[in-house]
């Protein structure tokens, strides 16, 4: 029995005809190995024997009896005489140390119809590379939509300080400060130019905290104080669509064990979503409770009631986020021509990861009955 070794694996050669899409659908496309019902193979394909090494189907016939036992611990039984020996399920393959080159591959198999089974071999290194990809697009996409009001509303301080330190100047240069009201008014001007410059380091920080990634490493943390920055970062949005952005947080801290700076993503890819289906004059609402052991945040989106004239309708509102190119108020992954519209999806995952959960709700109770959807985030208390 030839046992399975690392090997370099064979080069892609694209003809001169290749084009860009068929090399990204060969990198993607999996493997596929046909079993017969007595458990030997039946077909294997170029791109199975590739990535499991193999130079040759008569290669990979030496080495299947030792691949079929690596895979029944793990719930695949391909062996004749064993129960389920076409048993469906996924397992993990390592071929080779991963310093040397090695390649980690999943395998789900699935019974076919002449009682023998399907082995489906995919690459897990080019699956985690899209994933990740598609979490930067993903994060890429929401910034973009936050970044033209957040912006504006930087200049804002900056123009004050401006123009305050313009007044400040002449009234030093007129020698007012020898008044008592003069002093007492440039100290005025003084304590405005604090607090503006403290409103834009806050405003800087929160935004700054959504684009720069740290470390992934888990932490305690308030989930009150991640509600309050995506609050701040939703207001800049929001208000130029006359949209109020309300917090409701408990008064007990929210401790929860999370990666921040993927929980920051996930919390502001919901966020917009449900702002761009929430009309004119209408308001978001962020509601955090602890309950059971878990934290509960709804974020949720309701229309005036009742509608004030002028206001778009929820259709209309839906037409606009289409038109702006926000992703649907589902959670699953879609495609268009803008391209993979994948926050939900992603941010959903996010929370997988963290051990929590998200869902499509209804919206505030007491609001006009065609209430956007709202989105119930579930995260474990720590």
């Amino acid at each position: 029995m030839k046992s399975i070794k690392p090997m370099e694996p064979e080069p892609i050669v694209a003809s001169p005809a290749a084009t860009t899409d068929s090399e990204l659908a060969a990198a993607l496309q999996p493997g596929v190995i046909l079993v017969r019902e007595e458990g030997t193979v039946a077909f294997a394909d170029p791109r199975a024997l590739s990535l499991l090494r193999c130079a040759s189907a008569g290669e990979l016939d030496n080495c299947w009896e030792e691949l079929r036992g690596r895979l029944e611990p793990q719930g695949i039984r391909l062996a004749p005489g064993r129960p389920g020996p076409t048993a469906a399920g996924r397992a993990e393959l390592e071929l080779g140390e991963a310093a040397e080159g090695g390649r980690r591959l999943a395998l789900h198999a699935f019974r076919n119809g002449a009682g023998g089974a399907v082995l489906l071999v995919y690459d897990t290194q080019v699956t985690e590379a899209l994933e990740t990809d598609l979490r930067l697009a993903a994060q890429m996409r929401s910034l973009s939509q936050v970044s033209p009001a957040v912006a504006h509303d930087l200049r804002a301080p900056i123009n004050a300080m401006v123009l305050n330190l313009e007044v400040l100047h002449e009234s030093l240069a007129a020698g007012k400060g020898a008044e008592a009201a003069g002093r007492e008014r440039q100290l005025r001007y003084v304590d405005i130019l604090r607090r503006e410059l403290a409103r834009l380091h806050q405003e800087l920080e929160v935004f700054l905290a959504h684009t720069a990634p740290r470390a992934e490493r888990s932490e305690v943390l308030d989930l009150r104080q991640l509600v309050r920055e995506l609050a701040a970062l939703l207001v800049p949005p929001a208000r130029k669509q006359q949209i109020a952005v309300t917090t409701v947080l408990p008064d007990e801290e929210v401790p929860v064990e999370a990666q921040r700076y993927p929980l920051r993503q996930a919390l502001l890819h919901f966020g917009l979503a449900a702002l761009a289906r929430v009309p004119r004059e209408g308001r978001i609402e962020l509601r955090l409770e602890r309950a059971a052991g878990r934290a509960l945040l709804r974020i949720a989106a309701a229309i005036p009631t009742p509608p004030t004239p002028g206001a778009e309708t929820a259709a209309e509102g839906e037409a606009a986020a289409a038109r702006q190119g926000a992703a649907p108020a589902g959670l699953e992954l879609r495609f268009s021509a803008a391209g993979s519209e994948a926050q939900l999806y992603v941010a959903r995952s996010i929370l997988a990861a963290q051990r929590g959960d998200a869902r499509l709700g209804s919206g505030p109770a007491g609001d006009h009955p065609e209430a956007a959807p709202s989105f119930e985030l579930e995260l474990p208390l720590s």
